[in-house]
């Protein structure tokens, strides 16, 4: 393995740091797909963009890069230029949970909160990207 794809230690340790985060979060939407969550969807969205978000900077750190912006879509994007895993199934996923954002005054809409069947299809796409980061942290490297 070159320096690409082997982290130097400070890396390495940024991502399991930043997957150890993205677990909690994780965790905490696992288990609303088993029982009725106290948290609206409003919230649980908050909770599934931190997750994909911490996703996506563990990873990319597993690969001694850093992101150069935080929407979900660009996560994904400048991931995916380094872990061809990342399939198209999960940009399905993440293109629903960019779906509900909105960062900029000129798309008019601000956020929009998810129904229950779109946050449960997020949970479910999230699993595969979470496996393929807790592959690549804690197999891989």
């Amino acid at each position: 393995m070159d320096n690409y794809e082997k982290p130097i230690e400070a890396m390495k340790e940024n991502a399991l740091c930043t997957l150890k985060f993205a677990e909690g979060y994780y965790n905490v939407l696992k288990r609303s797909l088993l029982h009725r969550s106290r948290f609206r969807n409003d919230v649980l969205y908050g909770i599934i963009t931190i997750c994909f978000e911490k996703l996506m900077v563990a990873l990319m750190s597993s690969y001694n890069q850093i992101p150069i912006s935080h929407t979900p879509i660009m996560l994904f994007k400048d991931a995916q230029k380094i872990e061809s895993r990342l399939s198209e199934h999960m940009l399905d996923t993440t293109r629903l949970i960019n779906r509900f954002e909105s960062i900029c005054s000129l798309d008019g809409f601000g956020y929009k909160t998810p129904s229950d069947d779109d946050i449960k299809t997020m949970i479910i796409g999230l699993k595969s990207i979470y496996n393929l980061v807790v592959k690549r942290i804690t197999i891989e490297i």
